[in-house]
């Protein structure tokens, strides 16, 4: 009888022991360790984040988009053309050059009877006759009225230099060729031309043209 019990306890022990053994295998399969599991609102939240803003290296700023929208394009690069109506210049070897600035007209002119024949001209203003003949002319006396002239030594050679007293003629120096033209203007009182003479050497000979305030013209030899 006690050999019975014995092995009935025995037999209970094995079917509690199997028992707390399976729901050990059951409790383990169905348990999740902790390092794999995910915490709640895990995949949600993972799922929501495919949607999130890009990275902040690619994300435009905010309003960024909008704004070069309206303003259509960023300011011009150095290679970019100029805004129409901006004046360029051209730099480097291959730049086709400025155009010069015209020059003033050159003064210098052959003054020889022919030249004072056809432009010296009564009444003209004393600027008329600077841009005629120049501004370099001796004022003088003349002998016979006493007002000034204007005498004019023409074609002379490097150092000439007549010291004539009133309105004498240098004879000596038209004869050898010191000076080729010598001219005597006449002034009015309203400072325009009122008569005018001058002397020259041709063929050896010494010659006058006279041009009187009437108008009159005279040529003469003065002397042989």
């Amino acid at each position: 009888m006690k050999k019975s019990m014995v092995l009935l306890m025995i037999a209970v022990a094995i079917v509690l022991a199997s028992g707390c053994g399976e729901k050990s295998s059951r409790e383990g399969e169905s348990a999740v360790p902790s390092s794999t599991q995910p915490s709640a609102g895990t995949d949600q939240k993972n799922a929501d984040a495919g949607t999130v803003a890009p990275p902040v290296s690619q994300q435009p700023e905010a309003g960024t988009e909008h704004k070069n929208a309206d303003t259509g394009k960023a300011s011009p690069s150095v290679g970019t053309p100029p805004a129409k109506g901006t004046e360029t210049k051209p730099s480097g070897a291959g730049a086709a050059s400025q155009p010069s600035p015209k020059k003033a007209a050159s003064t210098d002119r052959k003054i020889d009877v022919d030249y004072i024949k056809q432009n010296l001209k009564m009444n003209m203003s004393q600027d008329e006759v600077k841009k005629l003949l120049g501004s370099t002319y001796t004022e003088v006396t003349n002998a016979m009225e006493g007002n000034k002239m204007w005498r004019y030594d023409i074609g002379t050679k490097q150092g000439y230099n007549y010291q004539g007293e009133m309105d004498s003629i240098d004879m000596d120096g038209l004869i050898n060729g010191s000076v080729t033209i010598q001219l005597f203007v006449d002034w009015s009182e309203e400072k325009t031309v009122n008569h005018y003479s001058f002397l020259y050497l041709k063929d050896g000979k010494i010659y006058e043209y006279r041009v009187f305030e009437d108008g009159q013209v005279k040529e003469s030899i003065v002397q042989e």
